[in-house]
């Protein structure tokens, strides 16, 4: 039914001709249907895009979305990328009643239970790694230094791949060798700093949608998610949750502003999607802004051959992060899938 729906929907769609629009379709199913994703590593979404769906179908409806999400590497983007994204495209959702912080705390007490220890609000300086000769073997061990130095066997690193290489040293090496040992080819990778202004108020911004991506590059964000036209609001107190998202590259002047200004910036568009919407509406329940740094690798051609690995070059670390995912993008069943990959090689180890 979601498929003949949405053949439906791009066959009535008004944006481009009736031939291209079947055209699309045909590029859709053909992207459905294929189960292999290593080949179209070689090539470039824009080059199959064209090649399958026309240039129309691709300056209409996929150019924008990609430079929405990819600033200026939309066109060097891998089409293992956009096959993975058509691929898995499902109208299922599922969401934690309670949100995640009800997995976390479920989480924690689990690893209470087997008597872990779970350290909040602790910063790492650096991890140091040393070998020592232990009854003739050679012993591989890890320096955690924050509030306390702690040794430990085996380290699993799930924070983004740039910060997580700056942590290693080692009186042996140099910084940069052990940038390259560490990670290998896998610095080369570009990414992007996901920001997120998060609204709550008394009435919807948006009426009848749940998730809305913006094509129309003159607005200053990327997507406009009313999580309570998917959630009911009963769960948040009465008031209506909006996310407005970004994804932005390093140095970009957004990243400077505070919630209050980068509001401001947003609020005539905001407008042209709700025009009764006003500032004091939007900040009477003090509006949130959360940064999330390198959280979106961009997967350019080959990039199987660039991301790193769980196992890194220097035994007993292990590094788990959403640059590990490919051919998909960032999500939870993925981030679950990768954990359990992790503490699985870890144990057998």
């Amino acid at each position: 039914m979601y498929q003949l729906d949405s053949a439906l929907s791009l066959l009535q769609f008004p944006g481009i001709p009736l031939t291209d629009r079947i055209r699309t379709g045909m590029f859709i199913a053909a992207m459905k249907l294929n189960p292999f994703w290593q080949p179209l590593e070689r090539a470039t979404a824009k080059d199959i895009a064209l090649l399958l769906g026309g240039r129309n179908g691709w300056h209409t409806i996929w150019e924008p979305l990609m430079v929405g999400k990819f600033g200026e590497y939309a066109d060097t983007i891998a089409a293992s990328w956009l096959w993975a994204r058509i691929k898995k495209r499902t109208p299922s959702l599922a969401y934690i009643e309670g949100g995640f912080q009800t997995f976390i705390n479920q989480l924690e007490k689990k690893i209470k239970e087997q008597r872990g220890e779970i350290h909040i609000g602790t910063s790492i300086s650096n991890i140091e790694y040393r070998i020592t000769k232990k009854d003739k073997n050679l012993h591989s061990s890890f320096v955690i230094r924050h509030s306390k130095h702690e040794s430990f066997d085996k380290v699993l690193l799930t924070i983004p791949t740039p910060p997580a290489s700056r942590l290693i040293q080692s009186d042996s090496s140099s910084r940069d060798d052990h940038w390259s040992l560490f990670i290998g080819h896998s610095k080369d990778i570009p990414h992007l700093h996901a920001q997120v202004l998060i609204l709550e108020t008394k009435e919807p911004i948006l009426k009848d949608v749940y998730w809305l991506n913006v094509t129309d590059q003159s607005f200053p964000f990327l997507a406009v998610v009313q999580h309570t036209n998917y959630m009911d609001k009963k769960h948040y107190g009465g008031h209506h949750i909006t996310y407005i998202g970004n994804y932005l590259p390093p140095n970009h002047p957004y990243l400077k502003l505070s919630k209050e200004q980068l509001l401001k910036k947003f609020l005539p568009y905001l407008k042209k999607l709700n025009p009764s919407v006003t500032y004091s509406q939007l900040t009477t329940h003090n509006p949130q802004l959360f940064f999330g740094p390198f959280a979106q690798p961009v997967q350019q051609k080959n990039y199987s051959r660039f991301a790193p690995k769980l196992e890194t070059a220097i035994p007993g670390i292990y590094l788990a992060n959403m640059d590990s995912i490919y051919p998909w993008d960032r999500g939870t069943n993925y981030a679950v899938d990768l954990g359990q990959k992790a503490a699985k090689k870890i144990l057998s180890i």
